[in-house]
């Protein structure tokens, strides 16, 4: 019984069931296919004729009338010379002298049907499994299409990279799992080629047969959504790559798969299609959980034994990093850790250490010769955890200072998505960052002030703390990923009290500070690990008393302070300001001056004093120049002109500008810096001297001969 051509075509076979031909024409393909046809003939009449007789066999298995008279009217206008009459005509002709059966025309079909296969698959969707082969029915009858047969296993959501995981095996048995991406099943050569590079797997027929058999792969699949970031899961669980966390650990499927509330996930990395693979999800596969059985205040207790107070100020950063997201929801920054020394004294271990409640221990890469899109993936990789980047130095690429900047406030790399529309967009930050290396972070003073900053020194150790050391690194690789979870399992304590913990330990710090100077990005970090620990130290059973840690905070604080102050711009200035008068590069009389004066007219202020003041003047053109030589020379960083001009404007030593200061000439001989009796009027730079022997312990007084004596302000 053959329907009109704009309804579907159906055979009947009882009052309930009924056949439907689901064929759905991927008409682009068909193009794309019947453009390869053309091009493989060649310009004899003869080879175009046999490619016209393979594109109307393709046009054969159109059932619907009208989507083969849209197919007809693009091939028209596709290839010249082959006209829409005489595709119809080539058409007409080959149904006529062709075996064609019409579809639902033939009740043999089901009174043959083979024993063992299933009459409903058939009935719904047009085809049937039997020996592990697929037969489909086509306008010319029953036709095998695979010598394989497929099992949908699932179907991985995603905008741009979908993908769907299947079992198959073939009629001798060989069977695989396989993961393929969508668009392999959007195209026919596409997905004979990602099935056949498994083995002995072959497609035999065309488009309309695919789409049967996706239709009905499509209907068995369940969906699941893959976890790109492990760690911390917005659905409320802690992902490892071997299974998830919520209130006990439960362990992903062999392909990867777990259940949570009623919804699927995807944790590729360990699955049956990349647990071999080498070269993919290293870094993943390496953050796993592996339960150990040291306790927490015993593993506190021998963290201190090796790495002292800086090990305690370790742990209680990672202690951190595992709610970063809730911190960073308020405070909308987090800080970076600098662990800071010469080799050989454990800097590299302690982070090592606390890599280790996140699995194995995954080396930090090389900031230097890493590029930054790779460290923008290398931070971005987990969710409230931790990462280690190795090997900081101060001469880094000015892009890459910039670049861990921007980690204390969370912003990442940003570059154009070429999946999504060229958007932009920015890579996430969602893990404390530990920075090691063997010079102080201080070629950019914002960056020292985002960090919480330890430094190492030792590097001979007694017997019993090699001892000790030795039997950290074996528990560490025993495991710490359950004291892990007895951390996370905190987490709702934290959302509801950590930061009334904050407010307090931000009071206590200013009592007890009592109104010294620190730096607000500084005080801000610090006060977030006095917090932490002040919020979990009795669910956790911590073993060190709060106070001795407030006691240990406020002397980190206060040493990161100076060291703040001793590194700022203007204090590289002045640095090099002094290194350049003792080495005799800066003369007195030619460059800068020392008078003692009573007062002063600038164009900052008219100065008058009870007692006369030293001042500094300096010739601050030649000075200028002379100090961005010698930071040519010594391969320091030096600041713009403009730049420093501004920052010496706005210190607390800068006391204006003198409109006209005699300074003396000079002429350079080839042997000597020879000065001339001569004299120039220009303007000069004038700061108190005493102020900058308190502040930067510079001191010129050699050059200035005896008698000279420092007023205070």
């Amino acid at each position: 019984m053959e329907n009109n051509s704009n309804q579907s075509e159906k055979l009947t076979i009882s009052d309930d069931i009924e056949l439907i031909d689901p064929s759905i024409v991927d008409t682009d393909e068909l193009i794309m296919e019947a453009e390869s046809i053309m091009d493989q003939a060649n310009g004899s009449a003869e080879s175009q004729s046999k490619a016209l007789d393979k594109i109307v066999d393709l046009l054969k298995d159109v059932a619907d009338e009208g989507t083969r008279e849209l197919l007809i009217d693009k091939l028209s206008k596709e290839f010249n010379g082959i006209t829409k009459k005489i595709l119809r005509l080539k058409l007409k002709g080959s149904q006529k002298n062709g075996s064609r059966v019409k579809f639902g025309s033939d009740d043999d079909i089901l009174d043959d049907f083979p024993e063992g296969a299933d009459r409903k698959l058939f009935m719904k969707y047009g085809f049937y499994e039997l020996d592990n082969k697929l037969y489909f029915r086509t306008e010319r009858g029953i036709k095998q299409g695979a010598n394989f047969t497929l099992k949908p296993l699932f179907h991985v959501k995603g905008h741009t990279d979908a993908k769907r995981l299947f079992h198959i095996m073939n009629e001798s048995g060989e069977s695989e799992t396989i993961e393929l991406l969508q668009k392999d099943l959007t195209s026919l050569q596409a997905f004979k080629l990602r099935v056949e590079s498994l083995g002995n797997f072959i497609w035999m027929l065309g488009y309309a047969e695919l789409n049967k058999l996706k239709r009905h792969l499509y209907d068995k699949t369940e969906s699941c959504q893959e976890i790109f970031q492990l760690g911390h899961q917005k659905a409320g669980f802690w992902a490892w790559s071997n299974g998830v966390f919520t209130d006990k650990f439960q362990p992903v499927s062999e392909y990867g798969i777990i259940r949570y509330r009623n919804k699927s996930y995807y944790i590729p990395a360990l699955s049956e299609f990349y647990k071999d693979e080498a070269s993919l999800y290293v870094n993943e596969k390496k953050f796993v959980y592996t339960a150990g059985k040291i306790s927490m205040s015993e593993l506190l207790n021998l963290i201190r034994k090796v790495f002292g107070d800086n090990g305690l100020i370790g742990f209680t950063y990672l202690l951190a990093s595992c709610f970063r997201d809730i911190i960073v929801s308020k405070h909308n920054y987090f800080p970076l850790m600098n662990i800071f020394g010469p080799k050989s004294t454990g800097k590299t271990e302690l982070a090592n250490c606390l890599l280790h409640f996140f699995g194995k221990a995954n080396p930090g890469p090389n900031i230097n010769n890493t590029t930054k899109p790779a460290l923008a993936d290398h931070v971005a990789r987990f969710r409230n955890a931790l990462c280690h980047i190795d090997e900081y130095k101060n001469n880094l690429d000015f892009e890459k200072i910039e670049f861990l900047k921007g980690l204390w406030d969370g912003t990442g790399r940003s570059r154009m998505n070429m999946d999504k529309d060229k958007k932009m967009e920015t890579t996430s930050v969602d893990s404390g960052v530990i920075i090691t290396g063997q010079e102080m972070p201080t070629a950019d003073i914002a960056l020292f002030s985002r960090l919480i900053f330890l430094t190492f020194h030792r590097t001979d150790f007694s017997d019993d703390e090699k001892q000790h050391f030795n039997r950290l690194k074996e528990t560490a690789k025993e495991g710490l990923t359950h004291l892990t979870h007895d951390i996370l399992s905190h987490r709702e304590f934290v959302r509801e009290n950590f930061f009334d913990h904050y407010d307090k330990a931000s009071k206590e710090l200013v009592l007890k500070l009592s109104g010294e100077s620190i730096t607000d990005r500084i005080f801000s970090n610090w006060t977030i690990i006095l917090a932490i620990y002040s919020t979990l130290k009795e669910n956790l059973s911590l073993p060190v008393e709060y106070e001795e840690v407030l006691d240990i905070v406020l002397d980190l604080m206060r040493r990161q302070n100076a060291e703040t102050d001793r590194s700022d711009p203007v204090a590289a200035f002045w640095e090099a300001f002094n290194y350049l008068v003792k080495e005799g590069e800066l003369k007195e009389e030619v460059d800068f001056q020392i008078q003692k004066t009573p007062e002063l007219k600038t164009t900052k202020d008219d100065y008058q004093w009870d007692e006369p003041r030293d001042v500094l003047y300096i010739n601050h053109t030649r000075v200028f120049d002379k100090y961005r030589r010698h930071g040519a020379q010594t391969r320091d960083y030096v600041l713009p002109k403009k730049t420093l001009e501004h920052y010496l404007k706005h210190s607390k030593e800068y006391l204006g500008r003198v409109k006209s200061r005699r300074f003396k000439m000079h002429h350079n001989s080839d042997d000597d810096f020879i000065t001339t009796s001569k004299e120039q009027v220009t303007t000069a730079t004038a700061f108190s001297y005493s102020r900058l022997v308190d502040k930067y312990d510079i001191s010129v007084i050699s050059s200035l001969g005896d008698g000279v004596d420092i007023a205070q302000d």
